[in-house]
């Protein structure tokens, strides 16, 4: 199985794109007691995100080659504020569309739209990373989410 991580990544770009992104989701039968399940498989490639949880949740998303686990993250995340509600979630979707090859973890370094500010910064490369992203209204901080995953091998 030899396969190169820029293959993997191209995949896991397309992948996030069509999942939590997207209002049209592909939604899974639960995996685990009260999880949400997304997943998305193209080709040899296989994408899984199963979290549980909405306003504090946790997750893991795992992508397979050939039906074998290659590259995993694992996040856990909140809501600092109940005020804007589905303001945060569609705000997010549109960060996490961004996504892109330098760090095809969560969304950009920076984006903006109106008084919403997300900002994610992560540490290490693809086999081996951890990182945190945040949502601001104006310069208050509303919703937080740490992550960390990389390369998995046999």
């Amino acid at each position: 199985m030899a396969i190169l991580e820029q293959e993997i990544i191209e995949f896991l770009l397309t992948a996030k794109k069509h999942t939590y992104a997207t209002e049209n989701r592909p939604v899974q039968p639960s995996s685990r007691l009260g999880s949400k399940d997304l997943a998305f498989a193209q080709g040899d490639f296989k994408y899984w995100d199963s979290y549980i949880g909405n306003s504090g949740f946790s997750g893991t998303e795992v992508v397979w080659y050939q039906d074998v686990p290659v590259w995993s993250m694992n996040y856990l995340g909140r809501m600092l504020t109940g005020t804007y509600g589905g303001e945060i979630r569609t705000f997010l979707m549109e960060a996490l569309a961004l996504v892109d090859g330098a760090t095809p973890y969560r969304g950009p370094a920076i984006y903006q739209n109106g008084n919403f500010i997300y900002k994610n910064s992560v540490i290490g490369g693809f086999g081996w990373f951890s990182g945190k992203e945040e949502i601001f209204y104006e310069n208050t901080p509303i919703y937080e989410l740490v992550y960390h995953g990389g390369t998995v091998k046999k």
